[in-house]
């Protein structure tokens, strides 16, 4: 008979003995930890079905013959191995080895593990003692297991070796404690942050040069847990804790639910000393919790005097102009406005809302470009990656949420082809500190800070509608034929900026300290809706060092808005044809109509409607909705009372229009 036997005083002193798993018991690649008392399972498990071997051998050699029963007898051996979790082919004890040196083997493999001095009844937990409770720091990674835990397993604190990692207990009805904790431990790290309603890190791409943010998942929580702490969970049926991987349940819910307040708030990353709110200098790098951001950059030769005066100002002021000598003006005021780009880019990171500057010329290389990159190199240290402007409100939402949610420094939209319209998403990213959307591809939305610098180039082309009052121009013209192939005498001029950004940050940081210290002196100029702040910093220093007002383009921008010129040319006519009476537009329309063809009134009353030569009274109507209370020159639009049923507009003389609002450098 050809029998299958093993030794049976192999398997006495691994009963005997609570022992943790050596690696070769398992897979090769297998590392979870498991407790002694699964292991000793196991190897009972494999022990009972070895002995089945011998039967199942003699039972195919009275059916088969020797030869083939062994075969047989193998293919058991080998299901009932996988049936058990152990790898076929690899044996518990090696087979030319005696008793006495399976024993040694077995001593030796308890010495290793550091169990070979447990007595008789006495267990070795499997996980570290630490824990974290809810609203409380974390206890002492030596000793902390909860007194009522370890009176229910009938262990001591004695029993727990000591571990570097802390350990989240997830235990069945304390699910709000278990995310405390596992929120408490990314705190503790000073790397995770807070931003809109999702957990995030702060990680460089080395493709681009460049820090941005991202926003974690629960399967990036699940990895980041892994080498932050270590998890258990309570085992009823043992009755103590077991260590298990981190909870993928809860990483979700800490991802995508959670709010416990722990995490600091992240509203953005910062590449340069900046400005607080207070007009405090800024210039140590890491996490500020007076702006809620994260300053990754060297201050190394950064310097800023304490107390600048405004000769110090006017210093500051000279180091920036140079900066722009390679550039062909318009105008002063364009000149003016791009110092205030410069002064904007330095100080972005403080200011909650910021106008959007637009550089224009009439040709191509007249230069749009390299003022922008001029402009961000004060902004970011990394050169910009501009995009192409949408072309719907939809591509603008998406485009603006995908770029907003990595916290750029810059969004700059270049080589714009046509006029730049004012979709709803980006309107309410230059007049909103948060925006709002549905994240691509996902079903949830998501809110994420506007602390960005916009900026958009193109030719011919400008703000219309509501950008109009949302966008600072810069005009560049060269006078020349072929700007391209203007010679410049600084051809490494942006390399410059660069390689010195810091002492350049420090000069615009200058001229806004020193405008703060000097009383902040304010120049009569028209005010700037929903941009008070920037014109405090950005605008009036300005004026208070003598130049041109920067927002000068944004007044006469709005008098040169084609819906603004349309809006006056219908107002001018309907007083003329009908005074100040209600009308309905039915009326106004049929009057219209019987006018001469050469008649401006009549060509305006169509272009509103439509751009057609018949007028289509319901798109008037709407038109004339969209437009009621608007003031154009003398002139302004109201809805009057209906009659029988009907809309009546009338056009009545105002005091006020865009045209009187005039901007003045006299300061007070």
């Amino acid at each position: 008979m050809n029998e299958t036997t093993f030794d049976q005083s192999l398997f006495a002193d691994v009963e005997t003995h609570q022992v943790e798993p050596d690696v070769s018991y398992f897979p090769p690649d297998d590392e979870v930890e498991v407790s002694q008392e699964s292991v000793v399972d196991d190897l009972a498990g494999a022990k009972n079905a070895l002995s089945q071997y011998t039967l199942q051998t003699e039972n195919n050699e009275a059916r088969n013959g020797p030869e083939e029963s062994a075969g047989v007898a193998g293919n058991v051996v080998q299901e009932d191995l996988l049936a058990q979790g152990l790898t076929p082919g690899v044996s518990l004890f090696p087979t030319d080895k005696t008793t006495e040196e399976d024993e040694k083997r077995l001593q030796d493999l308890l010495d290793d593990m550091g169990l070979n001095d447990a007595g008789p009844g006495r267990s070795v937990s499997p996980v570290s003692s630490s824990t974290i409770a809810q609203g409380e720091a974390p206890v002492s990674r030596d000793k902390g297991v909860d007194k009522e835990d370890s009176a229910s397993t009938g262990s001591s604190e004695a029993d727990y070796a000591p571990r570097d990692l802390p350990i989240i207990q997830v235990k069945a009805g304390e699910l709000e404690k278990t995310l405390a904790s596992a929120e408490h431990v990314l705190a503790d790290t000073g790397d995770y942050y807070s931003r809109g309603d999702h957990i995030v890190s702060v990680r460089f791409d080395p493709a681009v040069s460049r820090h941005h943010i991202r926003e974690l998942t629960g399967q990036d929580l699940v990895v980041a847990f892994a080498g932050l702490s270590k998890w258990s969970r309570f085992d009823k049926r043992k009755g103590e804790w077991m260590a298990i991987d981190p909870c993928p349940r809860i990483c979700r819910l800490l991802a995508e639910s959670w709010k416990g307040g722990r995490l600091p708030i992240l509203n953005g990353i910062v590449s340069q000393p900046s400005l607080r709110a207070d007009s405090t200098v800024r210039s140590a790098p890491g996490y500020d919790p007076h702006t809620r951001t994260l300053g990754m950059f060297d201050a190394g030769g950064f310097s800023i005097q304490e107390h600048p005066n405004r000769d110090d100002a006017m210093s500051a002021l000279s180091t920036l102009d140079e900066l722009l000598s390679e550039c062909a003006f318009a105008t002063q005021v364009d000149r003016s406005a791009a110092l205030s780009a410069l002064l904007t880019a330095a100080v972005r990171p403080s200011l909650p809302l910021a106008p959007m500057f637009h550089v224009m010329a009439h040709q191509p290389g007249s230069g749009k470009s390299f003022l922008c990159q001029l402009i961000s190199a004060l902004a970011t240290a990394t050169p910009g990656s501009p995009v192409a402007f949408p072309r719907s409100n939809d591509a603008c939402d998406k485009l603006l949420l995908s770029q907003l949610m990595k916290a750029p420094a810059v969004v700059e939209f270049d080589n714009l082809t046509t006029d730049l319209r004012p979709f709803d998403k980006l309107c309410s990213a230059l007049t909103s500190e948060y925006l709002e959307g549905r994240q691509l591809g996902q079903s949830r939305t998501v809110v994420v800070p506007t602390k960005t610098l916009f900026l958009s180039s193109g030719n011919n082309v400008r703000p219309i509608d509501d950008m109009v009052r949302r966008c600072i121009c810069i005009h560049l013209d060269p006078g020349m034929e072929s700007p391209a192939a203007r010679v410049y005498k600084r051809p490494n001029l942006l390399d410059e900026v660069r390689r010195d950004r810091i002492k350049f940050i420090g000069a615009a940081l200058t001229i806004v300290r020193a405008w703060v210290l000097a009383g902040q002196p304010r120049a009569t100029s028209p005010s700037l809706a929903s941009y008070s702040d920037w014109s405090n910093w950005c605008r009036q220093p300005l004026l208070w060092l003598g130049q041109p007002d920067p927002a000068e383009s944004v007044f006469q921008g709005l008098k040169e808005d084609p819906s603004q010129l349309l809006l006056g040319r219908v107002l001018a006519g309907w007083h003329e044809k009908h005074g100040g009476a209600p009308k309905m537009v039915r009326d106004v329309v049929n009057a219209a109509v019987h006018l001469d063809e050469t008649d401006d009134f009549r060509d305006a009353l169509a272009e509103a409607a439509g751009g057609n030569e018949s007028i289509n009274v319901r798109k008037l109507g709407h038109w004339l909705a969209r437009n009621e209370g608007r003031i154009v020159g003398p002139y302004r639009l109201r809805k009057a009372p209906k009659t029988r049923n009907a809309e009546n507009w009338q056009v009545v003389e105002s005091d006020v229009s865009v045209s009187s609002v005039l901007p003045s450098s006299k300061t007070t």
